[in-house]
């Protein structure tokens, strides 16, 4: 008896656990969606014939790279911070790169150096970690078709909106000529 009241204990207590990760999860990123600062983050053209993989829209950036003053202070996977703000239009600009925390109220993604050149070249590249847009599935061949058009038309404007708030980042939606690529598939 005794035995059979610790195995449904354990099995509670493991229970808790399971369902509090993700919650926390869950949680932390709709506190970025609902209070972090959003961020446009220029997409990159692609190959019009592999978009997808699934559920979702791969995504690939413009910029992803940073002036450093010397790249041997730098390391490939080091955890880096990106300082981040805006131009004239509300896309992001990269306004420093720093191994620490930043202090102060300064919005900074959290990420880790990916390339860095070996001629003299004075930049590192770093991951920009929101490369999968997740869609519905019946609206994916939709999806499919509109970023495929906008990839091939150098005319269209395609960025990421992605909220930042203590150095995470939450991909909130994928703008193709200033729509929403959600707007765009029920159309």
């Amino acid at each position: 008896m005794n035995k059979k009241l610790i195995f449904i204990a354990l099995f509670f207590i493991v229970a808790i656990i399971q369902l509090y990760v993700p919650a926390t999860f869950i949680l932390q990123n709709e506190e970025v969606l609902e209070v972090g600062t959003m961020y446009k983050f220029r997409t990159a053209a692609i190959d019009p014939y592999d978009p997808f993989r699934g559920k979702y829209i791969t995504l690939w950036y413009e910029e992803n790279r940073i002036a450093v003053e010397n790249t041997k202070d730098w390391g490939v996977g080091q955890t880096v911070y990106i300082l981040l703000d805006k131009d004239e239009s509300d896309f992001v600009r990269y306004d420093g790169i720093t191994k620490e925390i930043p202090s102060g109220n300064v919005d900074y993604l959290q990420t880790s150096i990916n390339y860095i050149p070996y001629n003299d070249a004075q930049y590192v590249e770093f991951v920009i970690p929101f490369t999968r847009f997740y869609l519905e599935e019946s609206k994916a061949k939709e999806a499919e078709n509109a970023y495929n058009e906008a990839a091939i038309d150098s005319t269209l404007i395609t960025y990421a909106k992605i909220k930042i708030k203590d150095g995470k980042g939450v991909l909130e939606d994928v703008i193709i000529n200033e729509s929403s690529v959600k707007d765009i598939i029920t159309k």
